[in-house]
């Protein structure tokens, strides 16, 4: 009851009662990387075998409802052992003695005295063996676990989903991010390699000193050196992206038309001014499963404890020989009654220990709705904050993007300097970074939300 209710208020004071609207899709090309992962996803695949285990399980349960039936043979050579000696000899003896003399013939010869083994020298018993519970219990109890052993499996399955999404989203933007500072520093490249170029021509006309020259290299091996990390970022992006979708690390990944993201940017902001509702994570389903199978475990083990009743049905053949006779057929039928008293506490320990584990969970349970509803605020905040940024990296470019046009066009007139047309170059560089870093974040903070707060449906 008590993280009913705790779930309750999570749901109205941490994420509303109602959605605002239907959240963003991210475009075509990330939902095809994450179809990928779901169907090829190594770990994903070893979550998936953990419900099927589980499947296995609740079969297992549900044939203890079964009647069993085995087939047993066993065939003995014996010598020696304990016997039963009956004196036959002694008591028949005398009383055949006296009966000749009365007659007198020897018609009643005397006997020996007889001596029965217990171990039989040859013997063989084959036979059917039926066994139906009748009044069992633990068996509904153990079933009820299972098939919420089963749900929570599931549960565990759908969250490792939606984890395994969020991270391919997550690898997919900084891609995306790293492919276009690749492109900014390419177009940098060109200008300070142009900007190198009228330097060394204006130091061999003697229009400047050999500062500018020198300033120019600098900016030329900054400007190379940062295309090299930003390469070296895209490629290790791709490669993690396609080990998420068991691929080899050099596959290609198809990009997201530039129209896709804009729209993608546009109705994530708009979502991001309103107040999303939650959806119900998988994550807090699975622990209430285990919560279930916990009590089931618990009551089973109570039930343990108690009276059984079954039926039992043997039939078969039994004797020196394998053969079939009237002799050697046999059948028997039982009604067994079994009710334990006492067992050294042993059963005792396993209800104490069952308890323990529902509280446990119980607690667990508690625990993961508080940290959900923490993680569902910082969502929010993340992104109102990655709007803002890239508000502010938006504004920075356009004026940058402003400078340097400003800035290109007085230097063609000849009323600048080398020096600070690099520097408003630099400045246009360093904004079109940013502004790449700042969209890159808005997508990954709109996919953390996504998930936090579970908006999109797992398909």
């Amino acid at each position: 009851m008590k993280h009913r209710v705790a779930w309750l208020l999570f749901c109205a004071a941490g994420l509303g009662v109602l959605r605002a609207g239907a959240p963003p899709a991210h475009p075509a090309a990330v939902e095809r990387c994450v179809a990928g992962a779901w169907a090829s996803n190594l770990a994903l695949r070893r979550e998936s075998l953990d419900v099927d285990t589980a499947r296995a399980r609740l079969d297992a349960a549900r044939g203890l409802y079964w009647p069993r039936l085995d087939l047993s043979a066993r065939y003995s050579r014996a010598d020696g052992g304990r016997t039963i000696d009956v004196p036959v000899g002694d008591m028949l003896n005398p009383v055949y003695g006296t009966l000749n003399q009365m007659l007198g013939a020897n018609r009643f010869p005397a006997v020996g005295n007889e001596s029965i083994p217990l171990l039989l020298p040859r013997e063989q018993q084959t036979g059917l063996r039926l066994l139906q519970p009748i009044y069992r219990p633990e068996i509904a109890r153990s079933l009820e676990a299972a098939r919420a052993t089963v749900a929570g499996r599931e549960a565990s399955l759908a969250a490792y989903r939606r984890e395994l999404r969020l991270e391919v989203q997550r690898a997919y933007y900084r891609w995306y991010q790293a492919g276009r500072a690749v492109e900014v520093l390419a177009g940098a490249q060109a200008l300070v390699d142009e900007a190198l170029r009228v330097n060394r021509s204006l130091v061999d006309n003697g229009a400047a000193t050999e500062d500018a020259v020198l300033r120019a290299t600098a900016e030329v091996g900054t400007v190379r050196q940062e295309a090299v990390a930003a390469a070296a970022d895209r490629d290790l992006a791709q490669s993690y992206l396609n080990f998420l979708m068991n691929r080899p690390a050099d596959a290609a990944i198809e990009e997201v038309p530039a129209e896709e993201l804009e729209a993608l940017n546009d109705a994530v902001r708009a979502f991001a001014a309103e107040t999303p509702g939650a959806g119900r994570r998988e994550e807090l389903a699975a622990l209430d499963s285990a919560v279930k199978a916990a009590d089931a475990g618990e009551r089973a083990a109570r039930a343990a404890g108690g009276p059984t009743v079954s039926a039992a049905l043997e039939s078969g053949i039994q004797g020196e020989s394998y053969r079939i006779s009237r002799d050697s057929n046999y059948t028997q039928a039982s009604l067994v009654a079994e009710w334990n008293l006492f067992d050294g506490n042993q059963n005792r320990s396993r209800v104490r220990e069952a308890a323990n584990t529902r509280r446990k969970l119980q607690e667990q349970n508690e625990e993961v709705i508080l940290q959900i509803a923490m993680q569902a605020r910082d969502a929010r905040r993340r992104l109102a904050a990655a709007v803002s940024s890239l508000d502010a990296a938006e504004m920075r470019l356009a004026a940058a993007r402003g400078a340097f046009d400003f800035v290109a066009h007085r230097e063609r007139e000849g009323l600048v300097n080398q020096l600070g047309f690099l520097d408003a170059r630099n400045a246009l560089t360093s904004a079109g970074l940013n502004h790449a870093i700042a969209r890159a974040a808005l997508f990954t903070a709109y996919a953390e939300l996504d998930r936090n707060l579970a908006l999109s449906p797992l398909q």
